[in-house]
């Protein structure tokens, strides 16, 4: 086999395994999968900057702090969502940043 065609199969046979599988971030015990298109966002109203937390309350309710993007026409830096990823409530516009 080519040393092209190696490297055709080779690239093609990791990206094959890779589909579907979500990028895992830390190790160990904080290992943890992250699922980009999990929140479900209201439509053309909020859209995220770059993510600076993520909590669970007890309820199971996930809330995430970011910074809002500049193409948001909210202004809210912290929002809410049920553990299915839907949209509850937003907050926190004097936190943009």
């Amino acid at each position: 086999m080519t040393t092209r065609r190696s490297f055709l199969v080779a690239a093609s046979t990791a990206v094959a395994m890779g589909q579907g599988r979500a990028p895992v971030m830390g190790s160990g015990a904080y290992a943890y999968e992250a699922h980009h298109d999990w929140p479900q966002l209201p439509a053309g109203t909020h859209r995220f900057g770059n993510t600076h937390g993520i909590v669970m309350d007890r309820q199971g309710r996930v809330i995430i702090a970011h910074t809002v993007h500049k193409d948001s026409q909210s202004a809210d830096a912290i929002a809410m969502f049920d553990p299915d990823g839907k949209f509850i409530k937003s907050w926190g516009a004097e936190m943009r940043g």
